[in-house]
This record gives C-alpha cells, sequence and structure tokens, in this order.
C-alpha cells in the first residue's frame, strides 16, 4: 500500500484525504484542483471500508475487483466507470490479478451547477458504456499527455464528466422510485442470471402481467431485461476468467450464451475487449 492520508470520523469510520487513494500511485496530477491518479493493486488486495472527503469517479483500466457499499456490490472490470460520492462509505476486494485505476477527484465547488443549485450527486453511480465512459477514457489519455494544451484538455474534459453525470443524476432524481416488486425482480435477475430466465417467469413470480414488468422495467432501469441480464453475465464472466482457470467455451457455456462466438460478441460490445484480450491484459500483470 502507497501513502495514505487519512482521518478518524467521529463515529471511528477512516476518512482518506483529498489526493488519497489505498494501492500504489502510478502517476499523479493536479488541474485547477481536480486531482488526477493512476493507482495500482496487488492481487487478492482486499481495501478495508473507507470513505473520502472529496467526490470521485474511477475508471477500472486492468483487473476486476468487487466495490461495496452499505446499498449494494459491484462487480468491475476493464472499462467500468464507479462513481462515489463525498462520505460514501464503501469497501474493495481485487482479485487474482490485481488491478489498475483511474482516479478523477472533483473539488466540492465544482459540483454545483453554475446557477448553485444544490449538487445531484448525491448518490453512488457505475455506467458500463456509453458518453461518461468515453469521457473518462480521453480524460486519462490527457492525464498520460505533458504538453502545453493537455492542462485546458484535461479541465475542460473532467467539466463535461461532471456535467453528464448531473444529468444521469437528475434524470434518476425526477423518476418515480421503483415499487419495491419491480426491485426484487431485478435483484432476482442479477442473482440467477445464469439461468435461463423469461420475462414471464419473472413476471409470474412478481405477480403483474409481462407487458408491465417489461415496460416498468425499462422505465425504471433504462434497459431491457434481455440487456440486464447479458450485463449480469458479462460481469459473472469477468469474475470468473479473473480468478478461475476456466476456457472459454466453459464460461460461454455456464453462462448460458449460444455459443463461444455469441459469448465473445457480447462481451466485445459491453466490455470493449474480446474475451481472450482480458484475459491476456490479465496475465500480463
Amino acid at each position: 500500500m502507497g501513502d495514505v492520508g487519512e482521518r478518524s470520523t467521529a463515529d471511528g469510520r477512516t476518512a482518506l484525504l483529498p489526493g488519497s487513494f489505498f494501492g500504489s500511485t502510478a502517476s499523479s496530477r493536479t488541474t485547477n484542483g481536480f486531482a488526477l491518479t493512476e493507482s495500482v493493486y496487488r492481487p487478492h488486495q482486499a481495501v478495508p471500508a473507507h470513505e473520502h472527503e472529496r467526490a470521485f469517479f474511477y475508471l477500472v483500466l486492468d483487473g476486476s475487483s468487487r466495490d461495496t457499499t452499505r446499498k449494494r456490490a459491484l462487480s468491475c472490470a476493464p472499462g467500468i466507470l464507479v462513481y462515489h460520492p463525498p462520505g460514501e462509505t464503501h469497501s474493495n476486494t481485487w482479485h487474482e490479478a490485481g488491478g489498475r485505476c483511474f482516479h478523477i477527484e472533483i473539488p466540492a465547488d465544482r459540483l454545483e451547477l453554475p446557477d448553485r443549485a444544490p449538487p445531484a450527486l448525491r448518490r453512488s453511480g457505475h455506467f458500463a458504456r456509453g458518453p461518461l465512459v468515453w469521457l473518462a477514457q480521453r480524460l486519462h489519455r490527457e492525464f498520460r499527455c505533458q504538453d502545453a494544451a493537455s492542462t485546458l484538455a484535461v479541465e475542460g474534459l473532467a467539466l463535461e464528466l461532471i456535467a453528464g453525470a448531473h444529468r444521469e443524476a437528475n434524470a434518476t432524481d425526477h423518476s418515480r422510485k421503483p415499487p419495491r416488486w419491480l426491485a426484487a425482480a431485478r435483484a432476482a435477475a442479477l442473482e440467477r442470471c445464469t439461468e435461463d430466465l423469461t420475462i414471464a417467469q419473472l413476471a409470474r413470480e412478481a405477480g403483474v402481467h409481462p407487458a408491465h414488468f417489461a415496460r416498468a422495467f425499462r422505465a425504471a432501469y433504462r434497459c431491457s431485461v434481455g440487456e440486464f441480464v447479458r450485463r449480469a453475465r458479462i460481469e459473472r464472466a469477468c469474475e470468473w476468467l479473473s480468478r478461475e482457470e476456466v476456457t472459454l467455451a466453459r464460461v460461454a457455456s455456464d453462462l448460458g450464451f449460444y455459443d463461444q462466438s455469441h459469448f465473445t460478441r457480447t462481451f466485445k460490445r459491453i466490455v470493449g475487449l474480446r474475451p481472450s484480450q482480458f484475459v491476456h491484459r490479465l496475465e500480463e500483470r
């Protein structure tokens, strides 16, 4: 573990000071208040429960881990972007290959909109693809570039990232909270993602009509039931490939894909790498 600046909160929790992260710091820089850090984590490293004084994003560059808060546990693979608000307690467990992350720490005053409206980013979030992931990847490339324009580029991309996350958070804030039956059905689909699930089956267990179930699921979670289950299967695949000696064909079969080719296409669409490339990166660690 590298040098970690921390303090204890009034109730005994560990709070990391600005610019501090567990793991070894590979490189870091501060640009107009944004603290950018690339951190490396050992195989099987368990990061204890802690919080941060500032909000931050982190982009998984290599390896895979489990990010746990009081409300959820998230499987993180390369290309996943995670957001934690200030003061949120969380922990991380890295798998067999360890990993590498790019952290983007945000000054408190930059979380507010220009009109000084209250910050929208009060809850953690994660993004598997889309414009926010693309912006974080661009920001990482600029972080590694030290030319005369990089400072301006870093600030601009960081502000775009915050603005995009505000839109995501506000869209969630303005939507109706999913009913308990739908939240329970989503949790069941996540837990049983390797099974041959159908909308009719999930709807029957929830006690609603399949058409209503499908509409309600998409409205609440902004994706279809099928896409949600596919992503859950790919997250499970990343875990298996990171910590077990398994063949791609076995993973594809156990996760319910039609064949290895189908699994490879789906994996690349969601993760951004073919499964063989993902495994190769793990072996390079």
